[in-house]
């Protein structure tokens, strides 16, 4: 096992071509359990099979190898979660034969507050917080809601089913194949999808609403509106996609209420809280820029508020369409996964993308 650890990519004798994947969620504990079966080309001789997993439990006596031409079942005589690795790592008694299999893992994982992989976010239905469960794969945290081959270029089909309450609404990347109402849960499976990356496998379950258009070759789009209401501490600043609608203080906290968003897809929400300066402006149309940065680094804010203004103007003659919203932020966060996200008005940056000290 010391050969694979510390390797910036998984070996090459393993292929998979095509998932199933099962999971099974419940958002009032933020706990899912699942199981995937992955269709194998065993490519090189070896007595190994090193994949993808993080932050999960895998449960060993599940797991599984069966070859295609002879039916036999194999089961690992090692099983090893390297967590600082992120791999998975099965130990066979025999070599695997070569050509096609199946592995089999059952498994159990935890709805982050990360950001990230599957992880779980909130909003308020009727006054009730309640939870939704989202998946941010982008670039490599697939791991965290299924083991797999979390490389890019380790492509393949994927095949999907989610168990879920009969109420919430369960989308993934394909149309779905078949529904199944049993009491208050619901069975979701999927068509399966084109070859792709893991990083494309998307799941979103929560109570939702939407509006829906068939393009001119008959396929159906959904985006939603959104309107968002938080309860912060009174001395931060709370941020979303639209301008502020209504805000109310009663003494250490506040209730802060924004306007209805125009149609847009779920992962272009967002949601700001923090202690911030800011420096601002407006375009000839008047549409207010502002640059969020930490206090204390509003000067090297100037730099991108010029740069977002003109990009503005720029754009609006260039296109000879006029931005859509009556906002744009963009805000420096210090603990920032990507270079930038394109929320919807409210752009979020890593500060080294962002800041500028001249």
């Amino acid at each position: 096992m010391e050969q694979f650890k510390g390797q910036p990519r998984l070996p090459k004798f393993a292929v998979p071509k095509r998932y199933n994947i099962r999971l099974k969620l419940d958002l009032s504990t933020c706990k899912f359990s699942g199981s995937v079966a992955i269709e194998l080309n065993i490519v090189a001789g070896t007595s190994f099979i090193v994949l993808n997993a993080a932050e999960l439990s895998i449960d060993t006596p599940s797991v599984s190898f069966t070859h295609a031409s002879n039916s036999k079942v194999l089961r690992p005589s090692k099983v090893d979660v390297v967590e600082e690795d992120e791999i998975l790592f099965l130990e066979f008694a025999d070599m695997l034969p070569i050509g096609m299999g199946l592995l089999t893992i059952r498994f159990q994982g935890t709805l982050n507050d990360k950001m990230k992989g599957f992880y779980t976010s909130t909003y308020n239905h009727n006054g009730e917080k309640k939870n939704m469960a989202v998946t941010q794969f982008e670039p490599a945290d697939a791991r965290r809601c299924f083991p797999c081959w979390d490389e890019p270029a380790c492509k393949a089909l994927f095949k999907i089913t989610l168990d879920v309450p009969s109420k919430l609404v369960a989308l993934s990347n394909m149309p779905i194949f078949e529904e199944k109402v049993d009491g208050d849960l619901k069975t979701v499976s999927y068509q399966e999808s084109p070859i792709m990356s893991t990083y494309l496998v998307a799941i979103v379950v929560g109570l939702f609403d939407y509006v829906e258009h068939l393009t001119s070759d008959g396929k159906t789009i959904h985006y939603a509106l959104f309107k968002i209401t938080l309860d912060v501490p009174s001395k931060l600043v709370a941020l979303s996609n639209m301008p502020i609608f209504e805000e109310k203080v009663d003494g250490d906290l506040k209730t802060v209420s924004y306007q209805e968003s125009p149609i847009m897809s779920t992962y272009l929400v967002a949601i700001v809280v923090g202690l911030f300066d800011y420096v601002e402006h407006l375009t000839s149309d008047g549409v207010k820029v502002r640059v969020y940065c930490q206090v204390g680094k509003v000067n090297q804010a100037k730099f991108a508020l010029g740069i977002a203004i003109r990009t503005l103007e720029l754009y609006k003659d260039y296109f000879e369409v006029p931005y859509s919203l009556p906002k744009l932020d963009m805000v420096a966060v210090p603990d920032f996964a990507f270079g930038a996200m394109e929320n919807y008005g409210l752009i979020t940056y890593r500060e080294t993308a962002l800041l500028y000290d001249d």
